[in-house]
């Protein structure tokens, strides 16, 4: 079982409640012609009605079949939407605390369950100022 970090917990809480607001939109608001039921809406999300409440209160870390999925109904949440600190100053090898380097390490918080070495490919893109672009593919078997 793995443990949680403050970063999950906030993408999940994050997560939950936009997926609650779409859940209003799309469930709950009578003056919606195109309104679905509870079952309809948590089936389209591959979950069920006890899945789709806990994703709601943020009590689980979605997974990114559910993240894709909640797509459908507008529901984004981009790393910097997170209240959490998702990027930390390092000091550089053989620095003191106090003279910290200016290079970041930047933390990306979600998981991925049995992640093997060979199912990852990571790749530097464009260099433009002060950014730079990294590409992440993940194989899933299945």
């Amino acid at each position: 079982m793995s443990r949680r970090t403050a970063k999950d917990r906030a993408f999940a809480e994050e997560f939950g409640k936009r997926l609650e607001q779409a859940f209003q939109k799309h469930v709950k608001d009578r003056k919606n012609p195109d309104r679905i039921s509870v079952q309809e809406f948590a089936k389209s999300l591959n979950l069920t009605r006890a899945g789709l409440h806990k994703a709601k209160r943020g009590k689980s870390v979605p997974k990114l079949d559910l993240i894709e999925r909640a797509r459908q109904y507008d529901v984004f949440v981009g790393y910097g939407d997170l209240r959490a600190r998702i990027a930390q100053r390092k000091p550089a090898k053989g620095t003191s605390i106090k003279d910290r380097s200016a290079d970041l390490q930047l933390f990306l918080p979600f998981a991925v369950e049995n992640l093997k070495k060979d199912s990852v490919r990571v790749e530097l893109g464009e260099h433009k100022k002060d950014t730079v672009e990294v590409r992440v593919w993940i194989k899933f078997a299945g």
